[in-house]
């Protein structure tokens, strides 16, 4: 349920986004325990932003971290060689898949960010990891959310 929910975040807040320049953040959120959340859960997760973002920004959108983008439908971000969102590392290769699209960053190709659909370079990325976040965990006692930007993209004009 939790997943849909974000999906429709995901589209309402970019269906109509098309982002010439954009960050790709990597951030874990762990929700911490407490009596009523017995177990620690952590969480891979992605933003995509053209900003450095606060707080207020990690509301809304959200890609899932996948090991599998594939099938029609899959929406989400597959990363190797990234590390954590507290510990980034320059990634090889990072798959991002929307409703809008599928793009792939290849680190070996020059930093090309393919469009899967055309075969064609939609942009150049780059490792970035000069911006930040560490804030408490929204929605639970505690916890909390840390992460830094993975790549920095230029684009014609992708619509995430």
């Amino acid at each position: 349920m939790r997943l849909l929910a974000n999906k429709a975040l995901f589209f309402a807040a970019f269906s109509h986004v098309a982002l010439a320049d954009w960050y790709l953040w990597a951030v874990e959120t762990n929700l911490g325990t407490s009596p009523d959340f017995p177990s620690t859960e952590l969480l891979d997760q992605f933003y995509i932003w053209d900003h450095q973002i606060s707080r207020d920004d990690l509301d809304v959108v959200m890609l899932g971290s996948s090991e599998d983008l594939s099938h029609d439908g899959d929406i989400g971000v597959r990363c190797i060689d990234c590390g954590t969102g507290v510990g980034p590392s320059d990634p090889s290769t990072v798959e991002i898949r929307t409703e809008k699209g599928h793009w792939t960053y290849y680190a070996d190709r020059d930093g090309d960010l393919v469009d899967q659909g055309t075969s064609q370079s939609a942009g150049k990325c780059v490792p970035h990891h000069d911006f930040n976040v560490d804030c408490p965990s929204a929605g639970a006692p505690v916890g909390s959310i840390k992460g830094s930007t993975l790549l920095f993209c230029t684009t014609d004009s992708v619509p995430l």
